[in-house]
């Protein structure tokens, strides 16, 4: 409320002053927001440049990394790959996860995704998100939402950010613990209220499979991007796999949404790579098994190329595919360099995944994929307006 008492033109001084400061704050938030969008173009040039020189030379380099910072996680999802409640492996020290930052930077990574257990409870991780960012590479993470709050600073550094969810309360609660749906989407609203895009990842399980429709109708009411994946099978648990005819109708129907225009973070090339996979969608399978297929049926893939995943042991994998099913060897024993060279040995050729067909399509440059994941790219990108 205005003074009275005070001068006419003091007030209309005020009135100006309060208004200029307004359109400064809101043309600070706009430069911000481009300067951020500009950085991400740059970044993906840079990408797209090194892509061109490793398809021109095949010199292999990390182009992706995951590191799995630690085993500790307040879930216990029952489909978790590393199986980080049943370990009792101790976290790499801060310093050490630092060097090995470093030392893929060297080797010329420009992506790097933090995961665990879940990655906020490692004590280190303010310190490696900065590492990340002081290197210029593009930092995701994937969590569960619960710490969100208490690391509101180090998460708005973040370039990308990816909250689980599996379905409705019931659903994702039989895969991921009770409590954990409501836990989920208060960290979605948290990031809403921050300014912050975020990605919702659904693992499709036995437990889960009919809340497609939720998860897409969700994802278009809180415009949020939707990633889903069939689970890496490490268990005979009858709940973790679909029947084949259960997942091909997954595939249509998330084609379908998606061709609705629903915000369905996979491109309409690798759903449709996933509809013509003629093997078990949980299998991979070698070179002498798939001759007889072509690329656009068995598209070879390239993991060992180009990205790994790091252990919270030190083991370094391709992929969560071949999660202790391959010899990975261990950076805390041979160092980065030997262990990222190893994968040169991986057995497989192909499998029917949707993530490692959308980053082998992403991988050997194939345009169309490059433009719809671009799209998605940018969306799921944080840039905080607040």
């Amino acid at each position: 409320m205005q003074n009275q008492n005070l001068p006419k033109n003091r007030i209309v001084l005020d009135e100006m002053i309060t208004t200029n400061k307004s359109s400064l704050t809101s043309s600070s938030q706009q430069n911000g927001i481009g300067s951020q969008r500009v950085k991400k173009l740059l970044q993906g040039v840079r990408i797209g440049g090194k892509l061109i020189r490793y398809k021109l030379f095949k010199k292999r380099f990390p182009l992706m990394v995951n590191l799995l910072l630690t085993n500790k996680c307040n879930l216990k999802c029952f489909y978790c790959y590393p199986q980080v409640f049943e370990r009792e492996t101790n976290d790499i020290t801060t310093e050490k996860w630092l060097s090995v930052v470093d030392e893929f930077h060297e080797m010329g990574t420009e992506v790097m995704v933090l995961l665990g257990g879940e990655p906020l409870l490692h004590k280190g991780i303010d310190q490696i998100v900065d590492r990340v960012k002081q290197h210029g590479m593009i930092c995701e993470m994937i969590t569960n939402g619960y710490y969100l709050e208490k690391k509101e600073a180090i998460v708005k550094k973040l370039d990308s950010l990816c909250i689980s969810i599996d379905g409705d309360e019931e659903e994702n609660d039989n895969n991921r613990g009770k409590g954990s749906f409501k836990k989920a989407i208060d960290a979605i609203q948290l990031c809403k209220s921050w300014g912050l895009t975020t990605r919702v990842k659904a693992v499709i399980t036995q437990n889960n499979i009919s809340s497609l429709d939720f998860l897409c109708d969700f994802a278009k009411e809180e415009n949020v991007v939707l990633t889903l994946t069939l689970p890496s099978v490490h268990t005979e648990n009858g709940d973790l796999k679909l029947t084949t005819e259960q997942a091909v109708e997954l595939w249509k129907k998330v084609r379908d949404y998606k061709k609705r225009g629903y915000p369905i973070g996979h491109t309409l090339t690798s759903i449709d790579y996933m509809l013509r996979w003629p093997y078990n969608h949980y299998e991979w399978v070698d070179k002498e098994t798939s001759k007889n297929f072509g690329t656009d049926t068995v598209l070879p893939c390239i993991r060992e190329e180009l990205s790994c995943y790091a252990d919270v042991d030190g083991m370094i994998y391709p992929c969560a595919i071949l999660w202790n099913k391959f010899p990975g060897k261990s950076f805390m024993d041979v160092g980065v360099d030997q262990a990222w060279d190893n994968l040169k040995e991986k057995p497989c050729h192909s499998c029917g995944f949707i993530g490692e067909i959308e980053l082998n399509l992403l991988f050997t440059l194939s345009a169309k994929n490059i433009f719809e994941s671009a799209k998605y790219y940018f969306k799921s990108q944080v840039i905080p307006t607040k």
